[in-house]
């Protein structure tokens, strides 16, 4: 009986030490995050506000349990502690990782980025290795692209951040996951009529659903069709053009194809009218 009592008392004592560690762990990951994210002064100067609001690590967990880089962002955002903007313009570099496809990853990234507004940056380097592939840009600017800007612009083509690293103020990279993303385009519904007015940039839809596409000139256009058509990788199945005015043209979709882009040889000018779009 006194073995038996010993026993579960030792079995207790090893489970709060456990758990001990487990907290003690888990807060350490936290604060190593925080200083991943912050200038060493900034996190000194801030470390008793950090260690108070970071107290709760179960607020900055995702669903498997593990640290949330970028809810610890937020959390260092909206307390004034994580500083984005610079007192002149800054050379910029950012890198983007991934392991899912490079033409389609390059296509979201500069999507979203336009969406948010950066317009000009610079391609550094483009490259694949057995960690994945790697964009980097650089730009000017005054401040460093917001995370929580870029996650909720991401999150919206169906892809996140899964983590983030800061190498100093003006180079940082982005872990990104885009095992479910889609690009952020109109989606022809079968058998829908679909109108589009004069476009500022090419033509760009989801066309998964069809089998078959039919698109129209509107009115005084000069349409002189250059159509390509993808796979969800954005690999390209199908190139379709034609150097002569053109009103309608239908034809089927090849097996596979996710997205199409629709363009003019010459001139987007050409479709100032607009364009009809059917898929059956």
């Amino acid at each position: 009986m006194v073995k038996k009592s010993f026993l579960l008392t030792l079995l207790f004592l090893l489970s709060l030490q456990l758990y001990a560690e487990t907290e003690q762990s888990s807060e350490k990951s936290i604060i190593s995050v925080v200083q991943r994210l912050l200038e060493p002064r900034d996190f000194r100067q801030h470390q008793r506000l950090i260690k108070r609001i970071f107290k709760d690590k179960n607020r900055y967990t995702d669903s498997s349990g593990n640290i949330s880089t970028i809810k610890v962002v937020e959390r260092l955002k909206s307390n004034g502690i994580l500083k984005l903007f610079f007192k002149s313009p800054q050379e910029l570099q950012i890198t983007f990782q991934s392991n899912g496809y490079p033409l389609f990853f390059i296509k979201l990234l500069s999507d979203s980025l336009r969406s948010m507004g950066y317009h000009r940056y610079s391609i550094v380097e483009a490259k694949h290795d057995i960690d994945g592939f790697y964009w980097t840009i650089s730009m000017k600017s005054e401040y460093m692209i917001d995370p929580t800007v870029l996650q909720n612009t991401l999150q919206k083509r169906k892809s996140s951040i899964v983590d983030i690293e800061r190498e100093s103020p003006t180079k940082w990279k982005y872990i990104i996951e885009i095992e479910h993303a889609q690009l952020d385009v109109k989606k022809v519904k079968l058998r829908e009529e679909l109108t589009l007015k004069k476009p500022v940039v090419d033509y760009w839809l989801n066309v998964e659903d069809g089998k078959e596409i039919k698109i129209e000139s509107i009115n005084d256009n000069n349409w002189y069709p250059y159509i390509t058509l993808y796979d969800r990788e954005l690999h390209i199945l199908k190139r379709i053009k034609r150097d002569k005015r053109t009103k309608y043209i239908n034809f089927k979709l090849p097996k596979h194809t996710k997205y199409v882009k629709i363009s003019d040889i010459y001139q987007l000018n050409n479709l100032k009218n607009g364009i009809k779009v059917v898929t059956e």
